[in-house]
């Protein structure tokens, strides 16, 4: 079974800090649905473990690759069980 990741991407100053603390504050009820949650938790919002930093738009494709595989190590290690997204 492949495991399912939901990632939500906005524009700058999109209100993706917001979203970062709803996030936060819904921590337990995410969890008690099956989720386990990851986020950076910039600007103040607590509890966030995530570090990704996507690749500039100069990059080549491999680092985009690189970037793929980092990104899906980080999330396992927030993630383990490939049964919850």
């Amino acid at each position: 079974m492949e495991k399912k990741i939901y990632i939500h991407a906005g524009c700058h100053r999109g209100g993706s800090s917001s979203f970062q603390l709803c996030l936060s504050h819904n921590r337990a009820v995410l969890s008690d649905a099956g989720f386990d949650v990851a986020y950076p938790g910039r600007d103040g919002v607590p509890g966030g473990k995530l570090k990704l930093r996507l690749p500039a738009p100069r990059h080549r494709p491999r680092h985009v690759n690189g970037f793929a595989e980092g990104a899906g190590a980080q999330l396992t290690t927030i993630s383990p069980n490939p049964e919850r997204p």
